[in-house]
């Protein structure tokens, strides 16, 4: 039986594309109420109209996670919309560009940390007083193997840093809240099959100087990558209250890609796809 959360207030950050789209549909069809919030309307606003025609609740605060009173109007939207805020799911984070280390303009990695990373502290930051006062809630925020494990992340330092900054910020919240009733954790990604993925391949490929096999490569990870809609019934999991054990962890959602076996993987599928390796 699935996961059911019936109730339960789910604010959700990055919910254009991806896995954000994912998990409003997913919380949603297992009855929470869900407060999605991104940059962009018009993908919300038909990701709204579809949820409702299925019977769900959703609704868009729109916002840029750079802009504090971004944040904090959408966790008072959570609030004045339906009374409370139990879970709060850090999604939205800015992968490129991707370069050398040596190369990064200061412009560069502030795009890239202020969203990834100040991103999910102005959500937290406005989410927890709420969840302080209610003696209860979950902070959840979504990681990536770029953040821990440095030899397949070549040209992701800046991101890789910034994810690290995540798991590391998740620790300390947990702690923090012990007495109050809060949790945190963060999940860490493998390879899924996303837009921001798809990009990602095409930097690296035109970094590496294949640019022209950029598509071949992502059709290849296309295959191994995970579903957006699977990493989003296994964060759904986390929300349900006999997981209310779960405090200050960082948890692998990455169908072996820690391993190193999906990078693997993904070479060895593109090599029989034609795409050159090195």
């Amino acid at each position: 039986m699935a996961v059911q959360l019936d109730g339960k207030v789910v604010l959700v950050t990055g919910t254009s594309t991806g896995i954000g789209n994912a998990l409003a549909r997913v919380l949603t069809d297992r009855g929470a109420k869900v407060v999605g919030m991104a940059r962009s309307s018009e993908p919300n606003e038909e990701l709204a109209q579809e949820i409702a025609d299925a019977g769900g609740d959703f609704t868009f605060s729109q916002g840029d996670l750079t802009v504090t009173e971004d944040c904090d109007r959408a966790v008072q939207t959570a609030v004045d919309t339906y009374g409370r805020l139990d879970v709060l799911i850090n999604n939205a984070a800015q992968g490129t560009p991707l370069k050398r280390l040596e190369d990064y303009s200061d412009d560069d990695f502030d795009l890239i940390a202020d969203t990834t990373l100040k991103g999910t502290f102005h959500m937290c930051r406005a989410a927890l007083p709420v969840m302080q006062e209610q003696g209860s809630g979950l902070i959840i925020s979504v990681s990536s193997t770029g953040g821990e494990v440095g030899g397949s992340c070549e040209h992701f330092a800046v991101y890789g840093a910034a994810k690290a900054g995540v798991q590391q910020m998740m620790r300390v919240i947990a702690i923090e809240n012990l007495q109050k009733g809060v949790r945190a954790c963060t999940v860490v990604m493998g390879g899924v099959d996303t837009p921001m993925a798809a990009e990602a391949i095409e930097e690296v490929t035109t970094l590496q100087g294949m640019g022209e096999y950029a598509e071949q490569a992502k059709e290849a990870a296309a295959g191994i990558f995970m579903r957006p809609e699977h990493v989003a019934r296994s964060i759904a999991v986390l929300c349900d209250e006999d997981n209310m054990e779960i405090n200050g962890a960082t948890i692998p959602i990455d169908r072996c890609w820690s391993t190193g076996y999906g990078v693997s993987l993904i070479f060895a599928s593109a090599g029989s796809a034609g795409v050159p390796a090195g």
